[in-house]
């Protein structure tokens, strides 16, 4: 997402327009507005925790915000892992794997729900609903019997085993562009007006 601000007040077009010809002074200009926008992103990810109660998923993204600027830009960038995928939608496949979603009743640990890996004595049901389905079975609880792993009388279903995942798109992941678009303007007049105290655009 590109963010574009427009400088009406006169005073402070002066100061841009002498910015412009000091490539320190953008570069200073990009570093204000990329921390305005990255405050922005980092406060509404956080906000977006109460959906990922039991993992913290959106309070880690919003840990993993960061910025860089340069004399012509400034980017803001979440490389928390699956953010991308929430913001676009799309499709989720593993070569030669198949995708285990865990439930609600799969432990956690250390704010990630434990993979099936972790967890002992899973028992292995197949999908028999019958046709092609993207659900190829299921992971429950079980027990031991001799040398097989059975599925446990009355055992809770631990994970669905999917062939792939197809995400919708949620652009509420992110603010949206009217709101990045304040936070960088702010930060850009802020830096501009404190430019202007200090003579250091004289």
């Amino acid at each position: 997402m590109k963010v574009k601000v427009n400088i009406t007040d006169g005073g402070l077009r002066e100061a841009l327009d002498r910015v412009r010809g000091n490539l320190q002074s953008a570069a200073e200009l990009h570093q204000a507005m990329a921390h305005g926008v990255e405050e922005s992103v980092r406060g509404h990810l956080l906000g977006l925790n109460a959906r990922s109660r039991h993992t913290g998923y959106y309070a880690k993204a919003s840990r993993s915000v960061e910025s860089k600027w340069s004399a012509t830009e400034g980017l803001v960038i979440i490389p928390h892992r699956g953010v991308a995928l929430r913001y676009y939608g799309g499709r989720v496949t593993m070569k030669d794997r198949l995708l285990a979603l865990p439930t609600d009743d799969v432990p956690v640990r250390g704010d990630e729900r434990m993979r099936p890996g972790e967890m002992k004595d899973l028992a292995f049901v197949p999908n028999r609903k019958g046709g092609p389905s993207v659900t190829v079975g299921y992971l429950v609880e079980g027990e031991v019997k001799g040398k097989r792993t059975v599925p446990k009388r009355g055992g809770k279903l631990m994970y669905v085993l999917r062939g792939w995942t197809d995400h919708s798109p949620d652009p509420t992941v992110l603010p949206d562009q009217d709101a990045l678009t304040a936070a960088a303007a702010e930060a850009a007049e802020d830096y501009l007006a404190a430019s202007l105290e200090e003579g250091g655009l004289a």
